[in-house]
């Protein structure tokens, strides 16, 4: 669950140093102060996502469970654990990453933080790119199959788990955490450095 982590720590520490003039001032004055709030945030973040990541499971379990038979189940487990489910899954695990919860917790209008069309099409047509005649042979086997063409037709309804999961999951005070910790960073940072601003030993 790294993979969820650093885009959403770049994210926040980026947003910030472009839209808050004193902390980009701050930043120019104290090098490493980006570095020491982004380590801030990380333990904050994994944690709130090693409490919610465990609804997501359950959330898409039920979905599947009540769309494919037992052992149409066991089928898409048996394709997502070999070698072409992997790159998909990691593939779905990226985009789903590059959105984790963020714009939704920070209340950022007209974005619900969920993958785009567009961000979910061209990682699978990336991954599509680097298979080889055999993989891609094993994929449309899998997606032709009755087990694949029910696990493909659930995608909207798992879209739809993913941007509720996101928006609903989140933690009521993650934004108090996360801002006490970096405040807490800042100050520190700014204590352990020189005049001139260098960091002292």
């Amino acid at each position: 669950m790294e993979k969820f982590i650093e885009p959403t720590v770049d994210f926040l520490i980026d947003r910030l140093l472009a839209s808050d003039p004193v902390a980009a001032d701050l930043n120019r004055q104290y090098p490493g102060l980006d570095q020491a709030l982004r380590n801030s945030l990380r333990p904050i973040l994994q944690d709130d996502l090693d409490h919610r990541y465990p609804q997501y499971v359950t959330m898409l379990t039920e979905l599947y469970a009540s769309r494919l038979s037992t052992a149409e189940i066991g089928q898409v487990k048996i394709f997502l654990t070999g070698e072409v489910g992997q790159i998909l899954l990691g593939v779905w695990a990226d985009t789903l990453a590059s959105h984790a919860a963020v714009t939704a917790q920070y209340n950022e209008p007209g974005n619900d933080g969920g993958p785009t069309q567009a961000q979910r099409s061209e990682g699978a047509k990336t991954a599509l790119q680097r298979m080889s005649t055999r993989q891609l042979n094993d994929l449309k086997r899998f997606f032709e199959s009755p087990a694949g063409q029910k696990f493909q037709a659930s995608d909207l309804e798992k879209k739809a788990i993913e941007e509720k999961w996101i928006v609903d999951s989140a933690s009521p005070d993650l934004v108090e955490r996360v801002d006490r910790a970096m405040t807490a960073a800042a100050e520190a940072h700014i204590a352990s450095a020189g005049a001139d601003g260098s960091l002292t030993q």
